[in-house]
């Protein structure tokens, strides 16, 4: 999904933790089917998102083991919000990862939290 629904921005990694400023790209095809008149950014759109982004984060490729909680606390509207953050912190287990994920505003208001265990298809 990558240059094409998101672009990446700006990142910050330190260590078990990152931070990706990206922006959606409000024009994609994805925006039309998922309610025209009212868009909103699916939830499969942003657990791929994170997914990607734990990838780039640790240079591995992962495949989505578990989504052990979820909660979407208000909608992403692409008319409305171009630019988030993406906040992860990763617990590697074995050759699992653990991923507790926030993405936020500007204003550090929460669209959403996820906690997710992906596994390494690196082996």
């Amino acid at each position: 999904m990558l240059s094409d629904f998101y672009n990446i921005n700006d990142k910050h990694i330190e260590s078990s933790t990152a931070r990706y400023n990206i922006s959606f790209n409000r024009e994609h095809p994805i925006y039309r089917a998922h309610f025209p008149e009212h868009p909103i950014t699916p939830g499969a759109c942003l657990i791929q998102i994170c997914k990607e982004l734990t990838e780039n984060m640790i240079g591995e490729s992962l495949f989505l083991q578990t989504v052990k909680n979820v909660k979407f606390l208000k909608i992403i509207d692409p008319t409305e919000v171009v630019d988030v953050s993406v906040s992860l912190s990763v617990i590697k287990q074995e050759c699992d990862y653990k991923v507790n994920v926030m993405i936020l505003d500007v204003n550090e208001d929460i669209f959403s939290k996820m906690s997710l265990v992906f596994q390494s298809i690196n082996l």
